[in-house]
């Protein structure tokens, strides 16, 4: 049985579709939009396979004329809800974070997933296993730890500001100050917006002209956007 979990969401011209006789994820497009999607996707597992030493992604890519087809074997794990508060959720952004400094190569030209929120990724016991790579980019324009400062960013966003309270506040400023600690530039550590902001603009707008509202800190409020800067300001810094 072939479902169909996905079409064209986010306007970007690609549907997902699970077939459960071959254990197959089929991604595919008819338009070049969604071929160049597709690209970057065999771009990021190849740049993820080459993090892991277990767990690789397995893929294969078909062209013909205007029809891209990419299979993807299925990813075991569990997917959380990006939803729940950042106390809710801390144990798996320490993961992630743990994953990150551990394996991402810090060089001049950086790579960026692009798009990386606990809904593109699986954990399965001690494994995390990075996918939905379509905004994968590599420039010297990315700085070391965007996608680390964007997904932790992304936790406290995403629920809302409902879910703001006392006690994320407190997980996300604890983890949040490690990376001090770390190779991350104390700049970008220090005014995240501004910078992750200006990747946005500089390097992932062609392939964001379909889904303008698509990135986490450009669709968030603006006065929620200033209480978590004037939080940032305050208790982080």
């Amino acid at each position: 049985m072939i479902i169909l979990l996905r079409e064209h969401s986010h306007n970007n011209d690609v549907s997902i579709y699970y077939d459960d006789s071959r254990k197959l994820y089929y991604k595919i497009s008819l338009t070049n939009y969604g071929h160049r999607l597709l690209e970057n996707e065999v771009m990021g597992i190849n740049f993820f396979n080459k993090l892991v030493s277990k767990k690789k992604i397995y893929f294969k890519l078909y062209k013909k004329k205007n029809y891209f087809r990419l299979e993807i074997n299925k990813i075991y794990g569990n997917i959380i809800n990006y939803r729940e508060s950042f106390t809710n959720n801390s144990k798996y952004f320490e993961k992630i974070v743990k994953f990150y400094l551990a394996k991402w190569p810090n060089t001049k030209k950086n790579v960026a997933h692009g798009d990386l929120t606990l809904d593109n990724i699986f954990f399965y016991k001690n494994k995390i296993t990075l996918f939905d790579w379509e905004h994968y980019q590599s420039s010297s324009k990315i700085f070391f730890g965007y996608d680390l400062i964007y997904i932790l960013l992304s936790g406290i966003i995403l629920p809302g500001e409902k879910k703001f309270d006392f006690s994320s506040k407190e997980k996300f400023k604890k983890l949040y100050k490690q990376l001090y600690n770390h190779k991350i530039n104390k700049i970008y550590l220090d005014n995240p917006f501004k910078y992750i902001d200006r990747v946005i603009s500089n390097v992932f707008t062609g392939i964001l002209i379909k889904s303008p509202n698509k990135f986490i800190t450009i669709s968030i409020h603006k006065n929620f956007k200033k209480k978590i800067i004037d939080f940032m300001n305050k208790e982080v810094i």
